[in-house]
């Protein structure tokens, strides 16, 4: 989950069904105005943004690097100079 506004941020790994994964996204995050943008299963995800907080990419893969590098992606093809904020993988 991520909040364009305030560049705040939830994430969540191992839960057992979607919408307790982005309740503990959401939470994290702190509600207002966070959106739980992606889901993955048997996999992993990343969150990259630029120093404003402003621009943002998501990226999942079977695997930590492929979905780092996707999120790095998306958040530069929006013109963000982009570092990860955050990754998880799990298993379920």
């Amino acid at each position: 989950a991520y909040d364009m506004n305030t560049g705040r941020y939830g994430f969540s790994y191992n839960y057992g069904t979607d919408w307790q994964a982005r309740n503990r996204a959401l939470t994290e995050c702190g509600w207002g105005g966070c959106k739980a943008y992606v889901s993955f299963r048997n996999g992993c995800g990343a969150l990259a943004t630029d120093n404003s907080n402003r621009i943002y990419g998501w990226g999942t893969s079977s695997n930590r690097a492929t979905a780092i590098s996707r999120a790095l992606y998306e958040c530069r093809i929006r013109g963000g100079n982009c570092t990860v904020k955050v990754w998880s993988c799990n298993g379920s």
